[in-house]
């Protein structure tokens, strides 16, 4: 009889700024209700003590640069500091989401591993749809995705 491979628990990493805490926090809970995930919280601790986005976001991008995530999140006020900061990382494909539908899009078309939101613009409830499509949508791979892919990351999975 064969066995089959146990399904691989994924890590997913979370990290905000004091303006995106709250939705990181919420999308903390979100996640840990779920047995499908690993988490990691990597900061900051409290909307109340200001930190700086570039500091979080470059946190999580290192923890996709050693392997010690899979997958991201990254929450700043508007979505678009962490973005541009995590993007500075080759190992990061991060994508500035808004909706479902570019959160679907992200992944499967881009194989995007960071997904940055704003405070700002997305809801909890918004939040927690957006994630979930983004964690449980699969590469598509191949053919025109894939090529182009390869041509902004070598090292795409």
């Amino acid at each position: 009889m064969l066995s089959a491979e146990p399904k691989k628990i994924l890590t997913v990493g979370l990290a905000s700024d004091h303006a995106g805490y709250k939705l990181k926090a919420h999308l903390y809970e979100f996640l840990q209700a779920r047995a499908d995930f690993s988490l990691l919280d990597l900061g900051c601790s409290s909307a109340d003590q200001p930190t700086d986005y570039p500091d979080d976001a470059q946190r999580l991008a290192t923890s996709i640069e050693t392997k010690q995530i899979d997958f991201g999140i990254l929450v700043c006020g508007s979505g678009i500091g962490v973005n541009i900061v995590a993007n500075r990382n080759p190992s990061v494909r991060a994508a500035l989401c808004r909706d479902v539908l570019s959160a679907h899009l992200a992944r499967a078309k881009n194989n995007a591993n960071v997904l940055c939101l704003g405070a700002l613009f997305v809801t909890p409830y918004l939040g927690e749809l957006m994630v979930e499509e983004f964690l449980v949508t699969t590469f598509e791979g191949g053919g025109r995705h894939g090529r182009r892919v390869s041509m902004f990351s070598p090292q795409s999975d």
